[in-house]
């Protein structure tokens, strides 16, 4: 391997923080994320709502819970 600045190694082995790239999805992230979605639509018809009604639902669930714990 050469010792030349930007060589293609180098460019793989240094991390870069790119934020317009798409996150990088393992699969693990893939499976955990299917999951969470499975999960969303299961909720969604045991409360017998529109999605965007149970994600609104969720949403306000957490802002709830994050409210209560910034009190204690």
């Amino acid at each position: 391997m050469n010792d030349v600045k930007g060589s293609a190694a180098e460019s793989y082995s240094t991390p870069r923080r790119n934020k317009s790239a798409p996150e990088v999805m393992t699969p693990l992230s893939m499976r955990l994320r299917r999951s969470v979605h499975v999960r969303f639509i299961e909720y969604a018809d045991e409360k017998r709502l529109s999605y965007p009604d149970a994600l609104e639902d969720l949403l306000n669930k957490t802002l709830q819970r994050r409210s209560s714990k910034r009190r204690k």
